[in-house]
Formats: structure tokens, sequence, C-alpha cells
């Protein structure tokens, strides 16, 4: 029984119906105070399946991301880490989660984030000073200088986060996906850092936006595991990809057989398609970056 839940069927319905729900769908299917608690969402869940129900979108307010993150995942990290290294380190000793036979792991890193001097313990790792940026444009001051040097060890930094993740599962069979969600200047060409948001479809400004680095590590046992597939993602190294589908490369990665993995979006297999690449929701990426060689 289903108690008190009440289900609606949007069957039957136009299009103008629908989109109008889409846009107010508190007014169209009710809302709630009530913020749901651990036990909630575990019967939510017990109820998508009885119901067959394969995709949920959640109705959001204030707490909405607090309540998805209760439903996705089996734990998640509530404190506040002043460095990426500390981060990993606090899930290394105090994860509570054992870990099963699959197992997936997300870390959001601050990375080289602006601003980039407040992103690595400077005692460690202050490898580069401003006399260390031998740049001779006209615009650049030493200032400047002082920031970029500031990303430049943010990224050193950023390289040793990484390999304490890797060390983690070094001797487990694991593949580690290292990607940005977006790039930043850095006074790369003019007197400017962070990004400029598409308001300019110049070929500087998108590649320092959009260009970001996307890195597959394997961990020995994986390789030993999967040579095939491993020799098939070496040989995609120069391939142009969007970050949009990474999510179909970790259908493949995982094993996980299912109708919505398309091998044509997969830039890991032999079947991939290179697609027109949008960004800011207008701009084909490859024409905007192609005008400096015409």
């Amino acid at each position: 029984p289903d108690g008190a839940v009440n289900w609606v069927f949007p069957r039957g319905m136009t299009v103008e119906k629908l989109c109008k729900i889409a846009q107010t769908p508190s007014a169209a299917l009710g809302s709630s105070r009530r913020k749901p608690t651990a036990e909630d969402c575990a019967a939510l869940i017990e109820r998508f399946k009885a119901h067959d129900i394969g995709w949920f979108f959640y109705i959001g307010g204030n707490d909405s991301m607090d309540t998805i993150a209760k439903l996705s995942y089996d734990e998640m990290s509530s404190t506040p880490f002043k460095y990426d290294g500390q981060m990993i380190a606090d899930f290394k000793d105090n994860s509570k989660v054992p870990q099963g036979k699959y197992n997936l792991y997300i870390f959001h890193l601050k990375g080289q984030h602006v601003n980039p001097e407040y992103r690595y313990p400077t005692k460690s790792f202050t490898k580069f000073t401003a006399d260390s940026i031998h740049r001779t444009e006209d615009y650049i001051t030493k200032e400047m200088k002082e920031y970029i040097a500031h990303y430049d060890n943010a990224t050193l930094y950023n390289d040793a986060v990484m390999k304490s993740i890797f060390d983690i599962w070094r001797d487990k069979n694991t593949v580690v996906i290292y990607l940005p969600d977006h790039g930043d200047e850095a006074y790369d060409f003019r007197d400017h850092c962070g990004r400029q948001g598409g308001t300019r479809a110049e070929p500087e400004y998108f590649h320092c936006d959009n260009d970001v680095p996307f890195m597959v590590w394997c961990s020995d046992t994986f390789i030993d595991k999967h040579p095939e597939l491993v020799q098939q993602m070496r040989a995609a190294v120069d391939r142009k990809g969007i970050s949009l589908d990474v999510s179909i490369m970790l259908l493949r990665l995982a094993g996980i057989k299912t109708k919505y993995y398309n091998a044509s979006r997969d830039i890991s297999s032999p079947a991939y398609k290179p697609k027109k690449r949008i960004v800011y929701d207008r701009y084909d990426y490859d024409e905007v970056i192609n005008k400096e060689k015409k």
C-alpha cells in the first residue's frame, strides 16, 4: 500500500500544459516544508523500486541539494577543508562506508580556482615566485607575475593531491578520471584573470575558458585485467571530445550494460564519432577556435 502518497500521471496533457508544469512544478504538483530524513529517503527508494521508477526529478527548495545528496550517496563529507589534500586524508582515515565489489567515489577539488594563492599550503609548496615568471608583455606587472606564480604552485599542489588519490587505490582494480569543469585565465593574453563566461566569441577567450585536461589513470591491476580497453583508451589520446559525454565513457569503464550506452559518444571507443562541441548553449567551439587559423 502507498499510504498517503498521491500519484499524478500527466498522460494525455498537451505539450503547452506540460511546459507550464515544468515552469511551475510546485504549483501544479504540490509542495511541502517537510525536510526529508534519511529514513524518508530510504522509503522513497523502496517505492521507486516497487513501481519500477528509473528516473527521479526533485522539485527544489532551500534544502533540495541536501535531499538529493541523501538519495544519491552512501556517504558525503560535510566538513569544510582549507586544502584539497586535507579532504583526501580525511576520506582515507575516517570514511565509514565499507568498500563493496563495485564502488564510485567523487572528489570535488578546489584545484587552482580563483584565488589560487589560497589553494595550496605555502610553507611546503612555494616553488615559484614572481621572479620565476619570465613574461615580457607590456601589460604584465609584478602583481600579475605573483598571481601566475601562485597558480603554478597551486597546480604543483594539485598534482600531489592527485597522487594521494592514486595511492589509495594503487593496488586495486581501479580507474581514476580527472576532469576540471572549466578553465581560467591567468593573464594569458590580456590584463584579466578568471573567466569571461562566453561574452566574446574569440579564440583566445574560448581557449582559456573551455580547454581543460582530461586524464584517465589506471591501476596496474586494471591494466592487467583489461588490456584491450586500456589500449583503446591510449589510442584515443588525440581525439576531440566534450565533458558532456564523460558519463557515457563511465558506463563502459564500469562494465555497466544498459540501453543508454552509446559507443559513438564514448571517446574511448573505436566506434566514437566526434560531434559539434557546443558551448554557452549557442557557439560551435571548433568554429570559433579555428578563426585564428583562417
